[in-house]
C-alpha cells in the first residue's frame, strides 16, 4: 500500500476503512511493468529495516 498509494493518507482512509477505491484515484506506480515483486520486496525491506532501527533505539534508551 505504501508503494501503490504513495503514502497519501487521504487515499488510504477510504480504502482501509470503507473498503472502496477513492473517487478519481490514480495509482502512484507509473513504471512500464507496474509493481514487480522486486520493487515490492525492496520497499518491504526498507520498511522492515526502519522498524528494526526504531526498535533497537527504544531498547537502548530503556536500558540506559
Amino acid at each position: 500500500m505504501l508503494t501503490v498509494f504513495g503514502g497519501k493518507i487521504k487515499d488510504l482512509r477510504p480504502f482501509l476503512l470503507e473498503e472502496r477505491i477513492p473517487d478519481n484515484w490514480q495509482s502512484q506506480i507509473t513504471s512500464r511493468m507496474g509493481l514487480t515483486l522486486a520493487v515490492f520486496n525492496g520497499v518491504a525491506a526498507l520498511v522492515e529495516l526502519g522498524i528494526r532501527d526504531v526498535g533497537a533505539k527504544r531498547e537502548r534508551t530503556k536500558t540506559a
